[in-house]
């Protein structure tokens, strides 16, 4: 997995100070594959099915740190980490199609509404 992902950012010049990967179809037993040089990287995995599995790599100087979310239909972390003067935090999840997406939104509501903070950043998220 690692390999594609270097080879994306060299051929996209893109310089990405957080890297999400959802569906990465790891296992706990096997992440100590997954490597980026200059990234400290993060695994997730809950065998919700086949598919399941999130990696986040995070540039080291970032001093990240991650936790589990509590998110009801879903495989999810909070990431917290050092931009500039101030601690963000950044969700990775990853929910099925075949979880109940009434429940996940409920959940994942009451998670942010909990996390007391303004500085939470959005990203694009499948609902399919």
């Amino acid at each position: 997995m690692d390999l594609w992902i270097l080879i994306f950012l060299e051929a996209t010049k893109l310089n990405c100070d957080v890297i999400i990967l959802t569906e990465t179809w790891h296992s706990n037993n096997d992440t100590s594959n997954f490597s980026i040089p200059s990234y400290d990287s993060f695994f997730s995995y809950r065998k919700i099915n086949k598919c399941d599995g999130v990696a986040i790599y995070v540039r080291s100087c970032l001093n990240a740190r991650v936790s589990p979310a509590d998110i009801k239909g879903a495989n999810a972390s909070l990431l917290t980490f050092d931009h500039g003067q101030k601690n963000k935090r950044l969700l990775a999840i990853y929910r099925p199609p075949s979880e109940n997406e009434m429940i996940f939104n409920q959940s994942l509501a009451n998670y942010i509404d909990n996390l007391n903070s303004n500085e939470i950043i959005k990203g694009p998220s499948d609902s399919s």
